[in-house]
This record gives C-alpha cells, structure tokens and sequence, in this order.
C-alpha cells in the first residue's frame, strides 16, 4: 500500500552542523551514505554522549558543511559491481580522502573539516579549559538509530499549533515525506511496520523520535523558540517523526514511493530472495527444495520438469555451465497464490563444452504455490535467441 512519497533528502556531514539536501541517496545499513561522519568530541560532555552540538554551541547551526568531492558521495564506489554478484552483497565505504569535508562559517570563512582554527571558533564562548577533538566514523554518529523519517505535514501540524511557520530543517531528518493521508504525525502509525522506498531499500520503522532542546532552534539564527518543545510535550508525548534502520540497501530518490510491506509481501521476498541465493550455490537440489514434491519448472517452450529430481538436474545444467554463476533478483510481486519473479543471470560460460563467453541475461519465473508455501508451478521465460547469440560470443 503506497502511503507517500520522498519528498527531499539530507544528510549531514558533521554532527550539528547544517545538512545538504540531495537528489538522491544510498540507504545503507548504517544509515544514508556520508551522514554524520564527523563529530567534534567534548571534554564538557556527558561520556554517555560526549559530542558538542547546538544545543551548547549555536554557531554550530550557522555553519554549512560540504563534502570536497560530492559527486564521490553519492553512492559507495563499487555498487554497481557489487549488486552483480547477488543478493545482500555489501558495498564498500569511501576511501578517506573523498570524505574531505569543507566547513562554511557564518563570517565567510571557508575551512576544512581538520583546521585547528575550527576548532578555536567553535571553542569561542566556552566555559575555560574545554578541550574539543574532532571524531570520524564510517558508521554515522547519530543520535540512536541509523535513519530518521519526518512528514511535511507534521511539520505544518506543529507550526499552526505553535502559531508560526516552521523550517523543516530545525527537526534535521534524513528523509521528509509527503503522507497520502495528508495528517499531521501520521507517520506514528508507521512504528512497527515494514517501508519499501523506490524500487529496493527496505527499513523498518522502530519507534517515536523523541525530541530535545535541538528542535527549538532556528536553523539559520540558531535562536530559540522554546515554544515548539512545550507544544510537543503537552501534545505529542515530546515525540516528532519516526526513527528506522535499513533491512535491505539501495538508492532513495526524492519523488519515491513509500510502500508498507504488508506480512504477505515480506515472505514472498524473503522466499525469493532465498530461492535467488540457491541458484548462486552451486547446490541444485537447494534450488529443488523451494518446490513442491510434485511440483513442475517449465522453461520457454521445453518440457516442463517435474518434481524434484528433474528440477534438481535443470538447475544442474546451468551450474555446470557457468561455474561462477550468479542469479540477481530484480523483482519480485504477487501474493500467497501467485507471484511473478524477475530475475538476471551473470555468469561465464567455462563448463564442459563452453565457448568461454560472458552472458548477462535477463527473464522470469511466474510461480503458482501450494498450500505450503512451496512452488508448485513455475513458468520460465528469456530470450532464447539472445542467449544463444551470447553463448556463441556473436
């Protein structure tokens, strides 16, 4: 069920400092790529939550963070190579230097994220003997959770309950949505359940964001408004928005769909995405299992093989094919009756009688289930043609 859209992006490069708002972001396991990656360490600080930020330092708001090579930023290095080797296949991070970040300060002054005189700025104000040191982390240095969701209209909601117009920048979330349902805290329903943005990253939604004296700063003056945190705790329980963490990694662009993935939906990914890892084994009866006893596989226009023992030697002819084969899923939909699975193939022809040729090929199985779950029909479809054509090396 479609409850919104994307409707912008942000990350923050340094913890407390103003964020960039973005296209389009890679949704990791830690959070959006390149958010919170530095910190500045506080001697003043509790050790539980040892970082200074606004709430101490309001300059902090009024500096803009950048990082040097942005277009490195956008998604991990290698992504693309890593999603052809199949499912869950983790990306690697950044090299150091293309998290250089360059800091704007309200006077003019552009800095590096490691400039002693930095540190000396932010230092201004503070009680004597603080000791600032700045941190850098590939996981994000959030507050609690990897991510976190805020609705416009929330935004607008606390606004007229406050009785002046808000920045959504004060409440400095990852990803600002759009509801369908158009409600104020509507999000809240979202705690439990299971978020599909675009067509691959998955989060789950874990809990109410409870908020601090950070939300009633201005983001561009740094003043406070303490009305905005006295409206939320006679209100709304001191919460706004949703924290979450990624199940499943991909890109989010603005405009995304936001699906809830409704428990049928989880399954029959979860099925698929195992079925994928069993053709990337090598072991083709792993594949037979996910059919019934009984169960048939017809590819194309070929007979169909049924049973398990005759799926067992179709998943065999592949693996022996392409000994370094593996199975990407590309989509999967449907129900507990019926589903459609698309998937790519990946794979060098070098088994016995092989021309020695890549192949990437594309098709898709429509499944019929049994009243256990396994598959007891499946229609399989590629391009025949195309695959000879590769085969052949033409």
């Amino acid at each position: 069920m479609v409850v919104g859209r994307v409707e912008s992006i942000w990350r923050y490069p340094v913890k407390s400092m103003r964020g960039e708002k973005l296209s389009a972001a890679f949704a990791g396991f830690s959070g959006i790529y390149g958010d919170r990656v530095y910190a500045f360490k506080s001697s003043a600080a509790p050790k539980g939550f040892p970082y200074l930020t606004g709430r101490e330092q309001g300059l902090m708001l009024q500096c803009r963070a950048a990082f040097r090579h942005k277009e490195r930023l956008e998604t991990p290095p290698n992504l693309a190579d890593a999603e052809k080797l199949g499912p869950g296949v983790t990306p690697l991070y950044a090299d150091p230097g293309d998290l250089m970040v360059d800091v704007a300060t309200p006077d003019g002054e552009v800095l590096p994220i490691d400039d002693p005189r930095l540190i000396e700025k932010l230092g201004d104000g503070q009680r004597t003997g603080l000791e600032l040191t700045l941190l850098r982390s590939e996981r994000a240095l959030t507050d609690c959770r990897p991510m976190s969701l805020f609705s416009t209209a929330t935004v607008a909601q606390l606004g007229d309950e406050v009785g002046t117009p808000l920045d959504k920048r004060r409440f400095r979330a990852n990803i600002y949505v759009d509801l369908a349902s158009g409600t104020g805290f509507g999000e809240n329903a979202w705690v439990g359940k299971r978020l599909r943005l675009g067509p691959k990253a998955e989060l789950v939604v874990l809990e109410r964001d409870p908020r601090c004296k950070m939300i009633t700063l201005d983001p561009e003056t740094a003043e406070p408004n303490p009305e905005v945190m006295r409206r939320l705790a006679k209100d709304h329980d001191g919460t706004a928005g949703v924290y979450a963490a990624v199940l499943v990694e991909g890109v989010v662009r603005s405009g995304d769909e936001i699906v809830v993935i409704d428990s049928n939906q989880t399954r029959l990914r979860d099925f698929a995405t195992r079925y994928t890892a069993a053709w990337c084994s090598q072991d083709p009866e792993s594949v037979a299992s996910f059919f019934a006893a009984n169960g048939s596989l017809k590819v194309n226009d070929g007979p169909p093989a049924v049973g398990r023992p005759a799926i067992t030697e179709v998943a065999r002819g592949f693996m022996s094919a392409f000994p370094d084969m593996r199975v990407l899923m590309d989509e999967v939909s449907g129900d507990e009756r019926t589903a459609i699975y698309r998937w790519t193939l990946v794979g060098t022809n070098t088994g016995p009688g092989g021309k020695g040729h890549a192949v990437r090929i594309s098709g898709s199985e429509e499944w019929q289930f049994d009243p256990d779950g396994l598959v007891a029909e499946s229609l399989g479809h590629f391009d025949a043609a195309d695959y000879q054509r590769q085969i052949e090396g033409r």
